[in-house]
């Protein structure tokens, strides 16, 4: 069995007054959030053929593929 988990990049205010005018930061930076688990799958073939439909369909994440569940 293989599991699928992703990460997306997320905005960081790092504004030291946490500053916001019309949703946008008076400084900002990007980073990786945590890994989440998304789903298990049968085998690793399965699980790598899945992550890229998802890989597609959300660019702004990243996929990785696990042997364990």
């Amino acid at each position: 069995m293989s599991s699928i988990w992703v990460r997306s990049k997320v905005q960081i205010n790092t504004d030291p007054l946490n500053r916001c005018y019309n949703g946008v930061n008076f400084s900002e930076s990007w980073a990786w959030s945590d890994w989440k688990y998304v789903m298990s799958c049968s085998s690793k073939d399965a699980a790598e053929e899945i992550a890229a439909g998802f890989q597609t369909i959300n660019p702004m994440r990243e996929y990785r593929i696990d042997d364990k569940p």
